[in-house]
């Protein structure tokens, strides 16, 4: 249950806003108050002279087990920090908030247009942090997305943890592919909701704006695009990464602009959209299941790195992506060259290259160094992103053997993964 209330202060003055859910922890000493800037406030109770609760919102009407309403647009909760708050005395972010918490805590949903001439639904599909998911948790989000995606009228948002995000993002550009007709963008919060700084709610709402541009079917990340709340950028789902710890705009299009970029005055409540570039058409190329294969591997070469530690790691999975220096390298020279160990695996294994220097393609025959690894049999992957050539080879290996075959769908742009080409 939300209350709009009216608070007067010994310290701040009056403040009116929604009293958004703390955890256990901290109810014995404050409470949280979302002001109409769209900050969250703690207040100690000490400080507070005097309560006046303005509005009360309806409780939800709590979902049978197993059954989904959906409405015109449906969120879907993974965890996260998004779905997060701080536990104040220990200082840890907890996974607890649900996506109708954090709808409920947005006014703009009811009282703005467009948004009010749309219904919401909601449902938590699992409560993880995203540094414990994994090719599991990839297969279920697809699967469910497909069962219910009949009933989907405009759109999907994932709620979903940053840290890796871009994997899921990919994972869900490979295996949704030819089988939705509708976008299914991921969002998520830098800071969990109940901070002054977090950027759950705006995220949230950029999130709802673009889908109701009817954009074509495909999945997308909405995060904000600079350090403040007027800017959005909206990613393919296959050329985003992650790009610094903790900054609200840390998630940037790689070695691509980003989808389209969303303006927000936040005087006026208006929103200006840019579709600032294209993608493949979703609706041709269907795939095949949702399996992903877990016994694949991502690689980042170093100086130094000792051929029988590569060998180690390549004897214990069916394929690899290697991370190398500049336009693809590794080691080729003297008792720490890995062109032996790479030819070894090569022969039955397919093994990409992408680089470590994340912006620009990597390209088997500029040096004579990059064409002894082509010749031993190593795959250099175009512009990808790593992280989506990991993911890309993980879906490939659970639905290919033959590495001929394994060879044509990773060099095969599926979900606009692949932009430049030798």
């Amino acid at each position: 249950m939300f209350s709009k209330v009216r608070v007067e202060t010994k310290s701040y003055g009056v403040l009116e806003g929604i009293i958004i859910p703390t955890s256990d922890y901290n109810k014995k000493n404050s409470f949280i108050l979302k002001l109409k800037n769209g900050y969250n406030f703690a207040i100690p109770y000490e400080d507070v002279k005097d309560v006046k609760t303005l509005r009360r919102y309806e409780k939800k009407e709590k979902l049978v087990k197993g059954e989904v309403r959906i409405k015109d647009i449906h969120v879907i909760s993974t965890g996260g920090t998004i779905s997060s708050k701080v536990e104040y005395e220990t200082g840890a972010v907890k996974a607890s908030f649900r996506p109708e918490d954090i709808f409920s805590a947005i006014p703009e949903i009811k009282n703005q247009h467009p948004f009010n001439k749309y219904s919401y639904s909601f449902e938590v599909l699992m409560q993880e942090m995203s540094e414990d998911l994994n090719q599991d948790h990839w297969e279920k989000m697809a699967k469910h997305i497909i069962t219910i995606s009949k009933k989907v009228k405009k759109g999907i948002i994932l709620a979903h943890g940053t840290d890796t995000m871009h994997y899921t993002s990919s994972a869900l550009s490979y295996a949704l592919k030819g089988k939705i007709n509708f976008p299914v963008v991921i969002t998520g919060a830098q800071r969990s909701s109940d901070r002054a700084s977090s950027d759950a709610f705006l995220n949230f709402l950029a999130s709802i704006r673009f889908i109701l541009e009817n954009p074509p079917a495909g999945v997308y990340v909405v995060m904000h695009g600079s350090s403040g709340d007027d800017y959005y950028e909206v990613h393919l789902g296959t050329k985003v990464k992650k790009m610094h710890t903790s900054k609200r705009d840390a998630f940037k299009s790689i070695n691509a602009e980003p989808f389209a970029t969303l303006h927000y005055d936040l005087r006026s409540r208006n929103w200006k959209i840019m579709i600032k570039s294209k993608q493949n058409d979703w609706l041709k190329d269907p795939a095949g299941n949702e399996s992903f294969c877990k016994n694949v591997a991502l690689i980042k070469v170093y100086p130094g790195m000792k051929p029988e530690i590569l060998d180690a790691m390549l004897n214990k999975v069916k394929g690899a992506i290697i991370e190398g220096t500049g336009l693809g390298h590794v080691c080729v020279k003297g008792e720490l060259s890995l062109l032996k160990v790479i030819k070894k695996h090569a022969k039955n294994k397919f093994i990409g290259m992408c680089s470590q220097t994340i912006y620009g393609e990597v390209h088997p025959y500029v040096y004579k160094n990059l064409r002894l690894l082509h010749k031993a049999g190593v795959y250099h992957l175009y512009d990808m992103v790593c992280e989506s050539a990991y993911v890309k080879l993980s879906y490939a290996l659970a639905h290919y053997s033959d590495k001929k075959k394994i060879k044509e769908f990773m060099f095969k742009p599926i979900a606009n993964e692949i932009k430049a080409v030798f």
